[in-house]
């Protein structure tokens, strides 16, 4: 997903809200991902070391995920 919408939630005031929020945080993948990929793909000398680079970053993405859905989680809770 592309930082496009951005300016539209930015110029909502929604930043703030969880619909903000998750918008950035899935931006930021969405632009991040791909370039760190890319990079270790290509740079890397062998495909064993690639897969397994892509394997932690893939964990490293899942666990940055959970966190913030788990403090929103918490937020409800109170």
């Amino acid at each position: 997903m592309p930082i496009s919408p951005l300016p539209i939630v930015k110029q909502e005031g929604l930043l703030d809200k969880p619909l903000g929020r998750a918008i950035l945080a899935h931006g930021a993948v969405g632009e991040l991902g791909p370039v760190v990929a890319m990079s270790v793909l290509l740079t890397s000398r062998s495909i064993g070391a690639a897969v397994v680079i892509l394997v932690l970053f893939a964990l490293a993405a899942v666990l940055i995920g959970l966190v913030p859905q788990r403090m929103l989680d918490c937020r409800r809770r109170q």
